[in-house]
């Protein structure tokens, strides 16, 4: 079992998608005004590796 965690990268955003409040890590964007800060689908398949590996090593966009 898999606890919550409140670790954040150097960016502010979430090491992990098993946070206890941000269920949008890797959400699109609802109103496209935030440029690439905005839209975060990008950072889907770290959040999915990382949920089943733990290990997965910290993504470019996480500095």
């Amino acid at each position: 079992m898999r606890l919550h965690k409140t670790d954040h990268f150097p960016n502010g955003a979430y090491v992990t998608l098993m946070n206890p409040d941000n269920v949008g890590v890797y959400a699109p964007c609802r109103y496209p005004i935030g440029g690439e800060e905005c839209d975060k689908q990008n950072r889907r398949e770290y959040y999915i590796d990382e949920l089943f590996t733990p290990t997965t090593p910290a993504p470019a966009w996480a500095n």
